[in-house]
């Protein structure tokens, strides 16, 4: 019994850790996440409790699971695509184990909360080190000049870190319900330089998502509300002051953006091109290997592979490691079966915001809570299907996708108990 409660202490302790390792790369993280799901099957055998695994969830989890394997044994590189999805299950074990921790330790969102704001505290300070020096404060450059690395690794991916855990921790902070000036303000100042940040960072994709959390967050919950469009109007004026006085800036987020969609006039008869031309090479290719393999697609990570058939290859700019959008991906690799998994998902989520919303204007009720409801805005933009993304089977951010799963399963299954909290 005591062993239990020593792992239970260490595997919160743990999680508590994986919002800093996530500015470390990829390794610590993952090492985290897969600690915390042995100890987590560890003590649920012991026990011969398996109500965590009767969850709808982790039903519909395990069936895309065993679909992944399948693809990926009938493949034509099943040993490359297995390194993809034999693994894979260990993400919906760690929202499982996430889920048990908070049921186990009444203290271990408050504690895990602090621990996520230093985290984004840290990162944010040096982002604007890195804006300033041109390093991170750890000595880490950016191998291009309008783009910011993690603080503790060279991986150019400190705006997506900040854009995607932004809805998490607000959602968390508002939970443990702040109540004095001092607080509110550092909440107001910690917006505003979260959206100059992510706007500075670089990654157009970063800024894409932040705009969606912001009018999802302005048009869903009840607290927090004015504040949120008061910071975020101040974040516009900063940028728009940034944007004049810094050249490098405008040229990355408003030149080099407008040139790689050819987006001019009429008169030129220009295309207008999705993203960028680099991405509509990568985006045509996985459409054809789509239509040669409509059902059950090439299989996981073999984008990298077919990239180079002559079947596939549109010019230079085709071959990559992923084509860089989830759902494009899903389509050449896991074919229409696997868009229809992850596209349900997002169709789903989609519609509990769009019935909260209409409770919410025609009886004046909040059908959710304002914590669920950020929790649903991350699942939202882990599946958002209109921008450019990682690898879908990348530990990094898969970290980022599930961590909050393990949040919302507990948060709804303890409905009653929240309510009166």
């Amino acid at each position: 019994m005591q062993l239990d409660k020593n792992l239970v202490t260490f595997s919160g302790y743990l999680l508590c850790l994986i919002p800093l390792s996530l500015l470390t790369g990829p390794f610590l993280p993952d090492l985290f996440l897969s600690i915390i799901s042995l100890i987590f099957l560890f003590i649920i055998t012991k026990k011969k409790n398996w109500d965590y695994f009767l969850s709808r969830f982790f039903l519909i989890f395990i069936i895309f699971y065993v679909y992944l394997l399948f693809i990926s044994i009938n493949s034509s590189h099943p040993f490359l695509s297995l390194q993809s999805s034999l693994f894979y299950f260990r993400y919906g074990l760690f929202s499982l184990a996430v889920w048990f921790l908070l049921d186990n330790d009444i203290k271990l969102i408050k504690l895990f909360t602090l621990s996520f704001l230093f985290a984004f505290c840290f990162a944010l300070i040096d982002g604007f080190y890195q804006y300033i020096f041109d390093t991170s404060i750890f000595g880490f450059v950016s191998l291009s000049p309008t783009r910011m690395t993690l603080p503790l690794n060279d991986n150019m991916i400190l705006g997506g870190y900040i854009s995607r855990i932004f809805p998490f921790l607000f959602g968390l902070l508002i939970f443990i319900r702040p109540k004095s000036k001092s607080t509110i303000l550092a909440t107001c100042i910690l917006l505003i330089l979260a959206d100059v940040l992510i706007y500075i960072s670089g990654e157009r994709t970063a800024l894409g998502l932040l705009l969606v959390t912001t009018f999802l967050l302005i048009l869903l919950i009840s607290k927090f509300k004015i504040i949120r469009i008061f910071t975020f109007i101040l974040s516009v004026l900063i940028i728009i002051f940034i944007t004049m006085t810094d050249n490098e800036i405008k040229k990355r987020n408003i030149d080099k953006t407008i040139n790689q969609m050819n987006l001019t006039s009429i008169e030129t008869e220009t295309d207008i091109v999705l993203f960028s031309s680099v991405h509509e090479s990568m985006f045509k290719s996985s459409f054809r290997m789509f239509l040669d393999n409509k059902l059950l697609g090439i299989g996981p990570k073999l984008f990298r592979v077919y990239c180079s058939d002559e079947r596939y290859n549109i010019d230079d700019d085709t071959c990559n490691t992923h084509p860089h959008n989830t759902y494009v991906q899903l389509a050449a690799e896991t074919g229409l079966i696997g868009i229809l998994f992850v596209g349900s998902i997002f169709i789903y989520f989609s519609f509990i915001l769009m019935r909260h919303l209409y409770i919410k204007f025609y009886y004046k009720e909040q059908s959710m809570s304002d914590v669920n409801l950020c929790l649903i805005i991350c699942f939202l933009l882990s599946l958002w299907p209109f921008l450019p993304t990682q690898n879908f089977f990348n530990n990094w951010i898969n970290v980022i996708y599930f961590l909050p799963v393990g949040f919302f399963l507990h948060l709804n299954n303890n409905i009653k108990k929240i309510e009166n909290k």
